[in-house]
């Protein structure tokens, strides 16, 4: 469901640590590219090269001829699925890294204080390059549950600290309704949870919408601004 919804969003420059791009082929609507990554650093470098490349056209030329782009069509979105998933690959980088031995990445070794710290650094990183950008940014996670609330599974007290980068904060979930005496199966992405953390800086959104898309929930903010 998650992976589904970012597809939705116009011309997604899709950053994939999962292997979302077996879900994204299905769908004859999906507008944009994926690129895979090993890793929160590698992220928070391409996005900063991005970042980069808007200040002038000659740059943003390169940078879009560089990673197969059409030089025409704007990125008008930058989607990273999953933070979680990339964050376990900068998990093992760290241990091997703190290790000496950068080039031998860790397989069942646990991560220290030291590389606690060091995870939590990168990931500021990652978010601080995300703060204001021209384009919609779309980072989905795995959840995690602890203290009877489910909760972004982000390491380093981050998840506590999203509200911060992102307007609006969602948990998908699957769900079966009853259509005409049939059971069908869905996801609903709620905006307003009891138990997992969630929100958004708008008056305009409703607790959850089913079966979500770009369009239907920007359909409420084009609302707010008109």
């Amino acid at each position: 469901g998650k992976t589904t919804l970012a597809g939705t969003f116009p011309h997604p420059f899709y950053i994939d640590s999962e292997e979302g791009w077996m879900t994204l082929r299905k769908n004859p609507d999906f507008n944009g590219k994926v690129y895979g990554v090993d890793g929160i650093k590698e992220v928070e470098e391409f996005l900063l090269s991005l970042r980069r490349s808007l200040k002038t056209p000659q740059l943003l030329h390169e940078f879009l001829i560089k990673w197969d782009w059409a030089p025409d069509i704007p990125i008008e979105t930058v989607v990273l699925d999953s933070f979680s998933f990339a964050q376990e690959a900068e998990k093992l980088k760290v241990i091997a890294e703190l290790a000496g031995r950068p080039n031998q990445p860790a397989i069942e070794e646990k991560l220290g204080y030291d590389g606690y710290a060091v995870l939590k650094v990168r990931a500021l990183l990652l978010m601080r390059t995300l703060k204001y950008p021209p384009f919609h940014v779309v980072i989905t996670c795995q959840s995690d549950y602890k203290d009877g609330v489910y909760h972004p599974a982000i390491e380093g007290g981050l998840a506590k600290e999203l509200g911060a980068y992102f307007d609006i904060i969602g948990f998908m979930e699957k769900v079966t309704n009853l259509e005409k005496g049939v059971k069908k199966t869905g996801h609903r992405l709620w905006f307003k949870h009891p138990v997992h953390v969630s929100g958004h800086r708008t008056e305009r959104l409703p607790d959850y919408i089913d079966d979500p898309t770009f369009e239907k929930i920007f359909s409420y903010l084009k609302e707010e601004e008109s």
